[in-house]
């Protein structure tokens, strides 16, 4: 399975950027500057598909908070891509129960 880029809006989130940059990368999914064996997590991550938040992208608001995520990928099984997206719902679902 293939692709680019796959963008969703994740409701009940104002801001994805700590889904993406915590939750996610802590259970694998990796960002770009992140997905090495230089890790800091010292691991290189372990599900190859790239998460950035909505708010790298916005041309007027740098900065700014987004309720949106890209993920990347390319030439992956479908094995992984489910894995992938459990793992983000996973973090998703965390995000959604703390701000509770």
């Amino acid at each position: 399975m293939g692709g680019m880029f796959f963008w969703f809006r994740v409701k009940g989130v104002t801001d994805a950027y700590h889904i993406v940059t915590q939750r996610a990368l802590e259970k694998g999914v990796s960002i770009p500057t992140l997905c090495s064996s230089q890790c800091p997590l010292n691991r290189v991550c372990v599900i190859q598909v790239i998460l950035v938040s909505g708010n790298h992208f916005t041309a007027s608001s740098k900065g700014q908070p987004s309720p949106y995520i890209r993920a990347s990928f390319s030439l992956v099984s479908e094995t992984t891509m489910d894995a992938a997206f459990q793992i983000l719902a996973e973090a998703i679902r965390e995000e959604l129960a703390e701000k509770k």
